[in-house]
């Protein structure tokens, strides 16, 4: 596949250094908010779109497309394992040196990335929908350090969500396991929660948060099966759930976001100001983000609840990177800001002509963005500045955003 010039807006006369699927082993630097590796990726149907993803640590970049699972090593962008998997992918989750893909076609499969094999393979059907990771060390009551990290996935016809430990993998190096067992111990699974159609799920120490269609949000106990709460109050399915460790957010069609007391199940707050469904929520150190399919990103402040200020004519998805950093979506490129300071632009992040993004993910260091236009399909990898000494200084101008 040919080279594709950057757009003439964006880079006047240097070509875009790529990488051919033959070379894919070496790697092409690019200077300042050009990508610093371009990768060709293979053709893929309109149809596919949706089941390329995309995931990413600090030492790993995973891009699973049409059957394959290709893991780079980071930062020397070096692709070390191409992993037979399903052609439908679903999800991807990184933990450690740990991947969990859902297939839709295979189920869930457990992969060592350090050595490219696959551990362990859970048949859970063919009608997967998406998966959610707990945190990776947490003081868990009953169950012991080693049974989290965890995984939830839920069906998309079944009311159906099942709850597993990874039992250690990933920490092979833990005291009772110099040897590296922990890698063969297989999955437990810890709890099955059903009877209501789960829209979206979020995992911390003990507790499942489950969205539902049918409007409300429960809070189940992980290590006694017990639905400690049920959260009324939304008018249509709740879409985004989000939570830390007293409060529970939650975002819905009914274009309102909903701030409760985990404890007490009482609702604190009410959030209006999109003109549209929710489609994300995040914590960042300072703020609740939301977004919603208006192209708004709203920012409200942690401890008022007041919206602080709205940016306008962005894309749904955003990524919290670190602190107070966000990365997301504009028309032509993606932007890593600083909402604390009026949202300063720390690096605009580039595309091609006419490239539109797909998927896009980023870890403290990278970016990983996977977009399409008519020459092809490309996966492009930034790396993000360290300091604000690395910025680029530039501040969004007065119709991008709003101060409320």
């Amino acid at each position: 596949m040919a080279p594709i010039p950057f757009s003439p807006i964006i880079m006047p006369t240097a070509p875009t250094n790529t990488i051919s699927s033959t070379e894919r082993r070496g790697t092409s630097r690019v200077q300042g908010s050009r990508p610093d590796l371009l990768i060709p990726l293979k053709d893929i149907q309109l149809e596919n779109f949706a089941h390329v993803r995309i995931a990413l640590s600090d030492e790993y970049a995973v891009i699973g497309q049409l059957g394959t699972i290709d893991v780079y090593s980071l930062p020397e962008f070096r692709l070390i394992h191409s992993l037979e998997c399903g052609t439908r992918i679903n999800s991807l989750i990184v933990h450690n040196s740990i991947l969990v893909s859902m297939e839709e076609d295979c189920g869930i499969r457990i992969w060592d990335l350090h050595k490219g094999e696959r551990l362990h393979t859970l048949m859970e059907g063919t009608e997967l929908l998406t998966l959610a990771a707990g945190p990776e060390c947490e003081d868990v009551g009953p169950f012991e350090e080693e049974s989290w990290p965890l995984i939830a996935f839920y069906y998309r016809y079944t009311p159906s969500v099942r709850i597993w430990s990874l039992r250690g993998l990933g920490r092979p190096n833990s005291l009772d396991d110099h040897d590296g067992s922990a890698f063969a111990k297989k999955p437990q699974l810890l709890r099955e929660i059903s009877g209501h159609r789960v829209t979206c799920i979020a995992l911390r120490r003990n507790t499942a948060v489950l969205g539902c269609d049918e409007y409300t949000v429960r809070a189940w106990d992980i290590s006694t099966g017990s639905c400690t709460w049920v959260f009324l109050g939304h008018t249509n399915a709740v879409t985004s759930v989000e939570l830390d460790a007293t409060r529970l957010y939650t975002g819905s069609a009914d274009r309102t976001v909903r701030i409760w007391d985990i404890l007490t199940g009482e609702c604190l707050h009410i959030l209006k100001g999109h003109l549209s469904f929710i489609a994300q929520l995040a914590l960042s150190t300072s703020f609740l983000i939301s977004s919603g399919f208006d192209r708004t990103i709203c920012i409200w402040d942690s401890y008022s609840k007041k919206q602080v200020y709205q940016l306008k004519d962005c894309g749904s998805r955003f990524r919290v990177v670190s602190g107070d950093k966000i990365t997301l979506e504009r028309k032509d490129c993606l932007e890593l800001l600083d909402v604390r300071h009026q949202n300063r632009i720390l690096k605009k992040l580039h595309l091609q002509d006419d490239a539109q993004v797909l998927q896009f993910e980023c870890s403290v260091q990278f970016c990983v963005a996977w977009a399409i236009n008519e020459g092809g399909n490309w996966a492009y990898i930034w790396k993000l500045p360290s300091g604000e000494g690395d910025a680029e200084s530039e501040v969004l101008q007065p119709e991008q955003n709003r101060c409320l």
